[in-house]
């Protein structure tokens, strides 16, 4: 019989690579759009003079992912991002895409992945199955984590189902006023032979 093992603890590991999602701001009108990227804008400029995250981590649907890439950026080891996005995602797309000319004057350009439908578990897994299968030469499944923060709950789940291999970690931003990153990783135990 095969079940896994769960292993949850704060975040002390270096990766090249990490995968999150792109949550929608809910941001309406073009006006408000220019406006609200401009205003994110000066945020991520402040936080490059400040290392502060606070700031950037109030940005809505996308704080938390800048709550990871600062800790993944401060390592100094991350080298590529994939970032899941869908039409709902908005705006945001384009705060991400400011974050790192901003911050990493394009030296990590992210990969925008689009998916059709965020609430079809299975198309996103597959989406996710195809980032670790195709991942550059300098990277295995071990060097890139996943985060789980964002996203609706087909998201997670299509996340969680890709990473049970044994070789690829999750990350989430714990819910509380720490926001510490909790590293999971899901490995399959053999518990003995069913007759």
């Amino acid at each position: 019989m095969i079940d896994s093992s769960i292993d949850s603890k704060k975040l002390q590991g270096e990766y090249k690579g990490l995968i999150a999602f792109v949550s929608d701001n809910k941001e309406e009108g073009d006006k408000e759009k220019r406006e609200y990227l401009e205003k994110c804008k000066k945020d991520i400029r402040n936080y490059k003079e400040t290392r502060n995250v606070d700031e950037i981590a109030k940005i809505r649907g996308i704080g938390q992912i800048f709550r990871a890439l600062d800790y993944h950026l401060k390592t100094g080891e991350l080298r590529h991002c994939w970032l899941i996005y869908s039409d709902q995602s908005g705006v945001n797309v384009d705060v991400i895409k400011s974050f790192f000319e901003i911050i990493t004057g394009n030296a990590i350009k992210p990969d925008f992945v689009k998916i059709e439908d965020p609430n079809e578990s299975k198309h996103i897994k597959e989406i996710i199955d195809g980032i670790y299968k195709n991942l550059p030469a300098d990277l295995k499944e071990t060097d890139v984590i996943a985060d789980i923060t964002a996203g609706n709950k087909p998201m997670t789940a299509a996340m969680v189902l890709s990473c049970l291999n044994s070789n690829r970690n999750i990350e989430y931003i714990e819910q509380s006023k720490k926001n510490e990153l909790i590293e999971v990783h899901i490995s399959p135990k053999f518990t003995g032979l069913e007759l």
